[in-house]
């Protein structure tokens, strides 16, 4: 009875750690995916080509004033947005300064809320708050309002767009009369322009902050690159969950050694046996994937409440299907040293032994 339940208890812990090798493999791919397109979100405008976005970032101290009257400029050629990092009593936040023309309509950044076109194109004190920051905005005389800086906001409107629910959004020309006077780090300029040319956005911004700052081309070989060294670090404990599997599937295959020769010894063949070891494993994989897609959205979920990261993570359908993929590949790699080994198991040695 003792050696009975030792066997059983082997099998489970057998069937534990397969699980949990091919959970660490979906996992990680999972959030590689999430990962990257979070980042493309951060940096993108919803439904807009990136190839149109150009992004700068100045990140040492400088006078927003410098640049003002540039921004003035060229705002009516460019959806335009300035952001700081801010906080408002014990959360962080993200101001952001916007001027859109009709090309790039509210609905991409606002979340379908609106500043009127006088409101965009003026110094009025409005705002449009992120979902995540409702708590601070307060009521009076039937208006909505929120502090920020000790100046007082009117709130227009909610931003339900999940990339931006940390972010307060005012007219550009409210947010350089607020802060154009101070020495600011990390500034960060979003712009979409079929007619700046990318280069020579980054020449005036540099000419004129005499800062070296830096456009991010969402297309460049450097954004690509990150991406690719990611997708490379992926690949690698991809590999390393697939031994850890078939290693796993070995110690499974061997606590199951009379099972199999019991099946031999009443038809079952080689064939029937690589089915059997391949839809329990696949089996198990489901288990997995299930687990896995559970773990992530609890665990997203708490990163995105939290806002210590200023991006925001989801499950895509593209990552269901590409875990189902590695899913279905794990178990079919898997497979195949198994089916050797259940081919070398003789019924007649294995029944004598027992």
């Amino acid at each position: 009875m003792h050696s009975i339940f030792k066997t059983f208890k082997r099998k489970k812990l057998a069937t534990a750690f397969l699980i949990f090798g091919i959970f660490i493999g979906i996992t990680v791919l999972s959030f590689n995916i999430s990962y990257i397109q979070a980042l493309k979100n951060q940096n993108s405008i919803q439904n807009v080509d990136s190839e149109k976005i150009s992004k700068i970032i100045i990140p040492s101290s400088s006078e927003l004033s410098l640049l003002s009257d540039y921004l003035l400029d060229i705002k009516d050629k460019s959806y335009t947005e300035v952001s700081l990092r801010k906080s408002i009593k014990d959360r962080e936040y993200s101001l952001k300064g916007i001027y859109y023309t009709k090309d790039y309509t509210d609905k991409n950044v606002l979340g379908n809320k609106k500043f009127s076109s006088a409101q965009a194109d003026s110094t009025d004190q409005v705002a449009i708050v992120g979902m995540k920051l409702k708590n601070y905005i307060y009521k009076r005389d039937g208006n909505e309002y929120i502090s920020l800086d000790s100046t007082e906001f009117r709130v227009v409107g909610i931003n339900e767009l999940p990339f931006n629910g940390t972010s307060i959004i005012i007219p550009l020309k409210t947010f350089l009369k607020l802060q154009g006077n101070q020495n600011i780090m990390d500034m960060t300029f979003l712009m979409i322009s079929d007619n700046i040319n990318k280069y020579s956005l980054e020449q005036d911004f540099q000419r004129l902050s005499n800062i070296n700052g830096g456009v991010i081309d969402l297309t460049s070989e450097q954004y690509n690159f990150s991406n690719g060294v990611l997708n490379v670090i992926t690949f690698i404990i991809i590999v390393i969950a697939i031994i850890n599997v078939m290693n796993f599937t070995v110690l499974w295959i061997s606590e199951r050694t009379k099972e199999i020769a019991l099946r031999k010894t009443v038809g079952a063949t080689n064939k029937d046996i690589r089915n059997l070891i391949f839809n329990e494993i696949l089996a198990l994989s489901i288990v997995a994937l299930v687990i896995s897609i559970g773990f992530q959205a609890i665990m997203y979920r708490i990163i995105n409440n939290m806002g210590s990261l200023e991006i925001y993570l989801q499950i895509s359908i593209k990552n269901l299907i590409a875990s189902f993929i590695v899913s279905y590949t794990i178990s079919l790699l898997s497979t195949i040293p198994l089916y050797f080994k259940a081919s070398e198991i003789s019924p007649a040695i294995v029944l004598k032994e027992e």
